[in-house]
């Protein structure tokens, strides 16, 4: 069987690890791959909490994340990190590390820059809407039927 290694993932990935009953948010970061440290610097130290809050720029929000991963063991959520917009995908488990049988919680997460992707969408919806226009003040048929079709394949503005 093939093992996938994160150092080589074009994504960034990170996890930490802490003493089951600790606060999840409290969580360390303790390991970084390669593509982590090339796109966002090191985030090693940080808490799985200021993370989020750096990504979130909300405490709410990070509060409402923590809690997620808690009860859930997973959450994803975007938002902007050194000025880049990604899209953040964590999950959480426990594992018995040694023999003693201390029990740890694993936070692992993966951090993708959709920065390209959110810009093509919106120039795409902004190229969209200007058709619909053009095509509105040539004929309002077809600039009826422009609208409709704009709305199946536009997504909502809570998505963009």
């Amino acid at each position: 069987m093939i093992k996938f290694n994160s150092d080589l993932a074009i994504f960034a990935t990170i996890a930490g690890e802490s003493v089951d009953g600790a606060k999840i948010g409290d969580t360390e970061i303790s390991y970084i791959n390669n593509a982590c440290i090339r796109i966002f610097g090191d985030l090693r130290g940080l808490s799985f909490a200021h993370l989020l809050n750096q990504i979130t720029n909300d405490e709410s929000k990070t509060a409402e994340l923590v809690d997620k991963l808690n009860q859930q063991g997973e959450i994803t959520t975007e938002g902007t990190l050194q000025g880049k917009m990604v899209k953040l995908h964590s999950a959480s488990n426990l594992q018995s590390c040694d023999d003693s049988g201390v029990k740890k919680r694993v936070v692992q997460a993966a951090i993708t820059d959709i920065s390209e992707s959110v810009f093509l969408k919106e120039r795409l919806y902004t190229t969209s809407e200007a058709l619909n226009r053009a095509a509105s003040s040539a004929d309002e048929d077809t600039g009826a039927h422009t609208a409709r079709i704009n709305r199946i394949w536009t997504p909502p503005i809570s998505q963009r």
